[in-house]
């Protein structure tokens, strides 16, 4: 609880303060009228808050997946995580680009069929309660369900795009920390982690810096 709350303050701070700049920064572009320089460094300026605030969401969010998977505080979920994505920097951009194109797929598919559905109901005058009434502009109805179908496949499809990001962390975390006859993985993915296994190349039996100690600690102490 203490690692969420911690979390959320990080970002609850970086929106606090994207809001107090844009407030303060309405007031200086008002005073200073048409000044170049001025609304250069506030454009500098809000990149730089647009960055941070991108990048305390990143950490946050993966650092969550940590504390789950390890149950370690968040600052060492954070520090586990950051060095998790440099060592798989090929995996976990190839899981992003994918991950981005299957959400994209899955809210225009979502948005897609209401907006077609709405169509159909407005031209079938399906949508109208009166006796005799009829929809002039079937295009108004299916923009506002446009919106809201938008909103919800945002919120849900974003919960799978965290599952995602979790099943991959579990996966390198158990490709990392297991060795050849201990591997903690669906049936489907033993016969790939053990070829590493096999090799040697991706398990040590010695920790590195960002290895995931604690798990292995924990694997020893269920046996």
């Amino acid at each position: 609880m203490g690692s969420l709350a911690f979390g959320a303050l990080l970002i609850a701070i970086v929106t606090m303060l994207r809001v107090v700049f844009e407030y303060f920064a309405k007031k200086a572009e008002k005073m200073s009228g048409d000044n170049v320089i001025v609304k250069a460094v506030l454009c500098y300026v809000r990149c730089m808050i647009w960055c941070l605030d991108k990048c305390v969401k990143f950490i946050t969010e993966n650092a969550y997946v940590q504390v789950a998977i390890s149950g370690c505080s968040f600052c060492d979920g954070a520090y586990n995580s950051f060095w998790m994505i440099i060592r798989n920097a090929g995996t976990y951009s190839a899981m992003s680009v994918v991950g981005w194109i299957m959400t994209t797929i899955g809210k225009g598919v979502i948005c897609g069929a209401s907006v077609w559905l709405t169509m159909i109901l407005a031209k079938e005058n399906v949508l109208v309660t009166v006796e005799g009434g009829q929809i002039q502009q079937p295009f108004v109805p299916a923009f506002l369900v446009l919106l809201v179908a938008w909103l919800v496949s945002s919120l849900f499809i974003s919960i799978f795009d965290f599952s995602c990001l979790t099943i991959l962390q579990c996966f390198l975390t158990c490709r990392e920390t297991t060795s050849s006859g201990k591997i903690f993985a669906p049936p489907a993915l033993k016969e790939y982690l053990g070829q590493f296994a096999e090799d040697g190349e991706e398990f040590d039996d010695k920790p590195q810096k960002g290895d995931f100690s604690k798990i292995e600690k924990k694997q020893n102490d269920v046996k």
